[in-house]
């Protein structure tokens, strides 16, 4: 045991210098301030240590607050002073969803690195425009916050389904009612643009709505077809928000993961067949459950917070990391990479239109 506590507490110094050396020296800037913004990217950008520089607010007398809540950080009402400013090389977008597209190509005009929440536009032909506008500004970074792509749970899910035969998905996204936006670009975007991250382009074999779109209560009932695997979705906003429920079921040729997308993911292992017989059917066989992603709180750290677990933690920082250069190429939530889902989208708003 003597020999033992050296090399545990140089380990932990080891750990603790690599966190303390990931530095970041770039100015950034937060469009938009409400409960996304402070209760999600905030507390990463300060864990992060990133510069807060400035704040742009629709309100006057919230850019007033901003700037005397946080000692240092300029409050105010004007992107354009945002974008003026020389100092800022990228900015956040986190305001009202449709106002990011405006917003969005006027940070790409600047030559600032965007982080844009999702939605970043409304539609294809929107997202097509701030394609276009990104490359003629020279390709700075550009990170769509679909922070879903960026949590642990879809990273061991892309190394375990990496190679396997994908058979079937079975999808619940299931929330209360909606009224106040766009049910489609707002909420049903996070399922969509997982499978679509998860398993490439997707197309709609059937689909069927149900319920009351005036009132906020929609249920969409899907079957998409990829190249390599089809999936059924349930999408609703008639269910509850206390609890709200998601989960995802993938039946694959050896195992079925079962994930709620972020606390759990784990994989029952499937019996083989025997010329077309189920083993399982002829001989006891004690099925066997591992458990790849499991949460269980017992000790307070960030690999257990929810802004860990959801994915937004890596994505700030995979943008932060970009923008000041640690880190080449696109980004795993690019503009372009994320074409496909709202190609998926206008289809279901088409079929949606058609009733």
């Amino acid at each position: 045991m003597k020999l033992m506590l050296p090399l545990i507490r140089r380990y932990k110094r080891l750990r603790d210098l690599r966190q303390m050396n990931d530095l970041y020296t770039g100015a950034y800037a937060m469009v938009g301030f409400g409960h996304h913004a402070v209760h999600h990217l905030l507390p990463c950008m300060r864990h992060l240590g990133l510069q807060l520089h400035s704040v742009c607010c629709s309100s006057a007398s919230k850019a007033a607050a901003v700037a005397r809540k946080y000692p240092g950080v300029r409050g105010t009402t004007s992107l354009r002073e945002v974008l003026d400013d020389k100092e800022i090389d990228g900015v956040f977008v986190a305001a009202t969803p449709s106002a990011h597209f405006a917003i969005a190509r006027a940070v790409l005009e600047s030559g600032k690195a965007l982080f844009v929440e999702k939605p970043p536009c409304t539609s294809l032909e929107e997202l097509d425009c701030l394609i276009e506008t990104a490359k003629c500004a020279g390709n700075r970074p550009v990170t769509v916050g679909f922070q879903r792509r960026f949590s642990p749970v879809t990273d061991r899910l892309r190394q375990e389904l990496r190679g396997a035969a994908v058979h079937s998905y079975h999808y619940r996204f299931l929330t209360g009612a909606y009224p106040e936006g766009d049910v489609l670009t707002d909420l049903f975007v996070h399922p969509l643009d997982w499978v679509c991250f998860l398993f490439g382009e997707a197309r709609v074999r059937s689909f069927a709505s149900v319920g009351r779109d005036s009132r906020g209560e929609v249920t969409l009932l899907l079957v998409l077809e990829h190249r390599e695997a089809v999936g059924c979705l349930e999408l609703s906003t008639a269910y509850t928000w206390k609890p709200s429920m998601e989960s995802l079921e993938i039946n694959t040729r050896t195992g079925i993961y079962r994930t709620d997308g972020a606390n759990f993911l784990d994989c029952t292992e499937k019996s083989p067949t025997f010329f077309g017989i189920p083993t399982e059917k002829v001989f006891r066989r004690t099925a066997c459950t591992r458990h790849l992603i499991e949460n269980d709180g017992f000790a307070p750290t960030a690999a257990g917070h929810t802004i860990v677990k959801q994915g937004f933690f890596d994505e700030v920082r995979d943008f932060a990391r970009r923008t000041e250069g640690k880190v080449r190429g696109n980004s795993r939530a690019g503009l372009e990479s994320v074409r496909p889902t709202f190609v998926l989208l206008e289809e279901i708003r088409r079929r949606m239109e058609e009733g």
